[in-house]
């Protein structure tokens, strides 16, 4: 997918479904866990897609502010992302020039 079909991430009925308005623009604190983590989570994640989809942020650069975004984060943080958004991360990682397997375990 090229870089041109990110300029509607907010169109996109997971950016519906998933995005809480009160977590907006919120970082994600992995030290302060609460029972609303996923939905913060999730609006963390989708803050940075719609960021980053009229930028010019690829390859390195794009790889250092997903690593800022992570920060802290574990496995059971990454799995609370919801699995249709994980899809969509992945796929704005791979056409912004980062190579992924497509057979990611758990523990990669």
């Amino acid at each position: 997918m090229s870089a041109v079909a990110w300029t509607d991430i907010q169109g996109r009925s997971v950016y519906a479904k998933l995005y809480k308005d009160k977590y907006a623009g919120v970082e994600y604190d992995v030290n302060n866990e609460s029972e609303d983590d996923t939905n913060h989570i999730n609006t963390a994640v989708l803050d940075w897609l719609t960021e980053g989809q009229d930028s010019l942020r690829c390859e390195y650069n794009l790889l250092l502010s997903f690593q800022d975004l992570t920060e802290g984060w574990t496995v059971p943080t990454f799995e609370k992302i919801n699995k249709t958004l994980r899809g969509v991360l992945k796929e704005y990682i791979r056409g912004r020039g980062l190579y992924l397997p497509s057979n990611l375990r758990k523990d990669q």
